[in-house]
């Protein structure tokens, strides 16, 4: 429920299942045009992905 209510309204996760919840959506931005912003992500993976600027990684995760 946190994650959820507090998502566009905090920058500081409780947990580092808010913040993996919270990185997951954001690296989605991309999808409706919008360029994430790095201070926006609390995952080493995730900043990786957003300096890399391969959000197309993400699609292969899947296949």
């Amino acid at each position: 429920a946190f994650a959820c209510r507090f998502h566009t309204s905090s920058n500081a996760p409780p947990s580092r299942e808010v913040a993996l919840c919270w990185d997951a959506d954001r690296l989605d931005l991309p999808r409706v045009g919008i360029e994430p912003a790095l201070e926006y992500f609390h995952t080493d993976a995730a900043k990786a992905i957003v300096r890399s600027g391969e959000y197309r990684t993400l699609d292969t995760c899947l296949e």
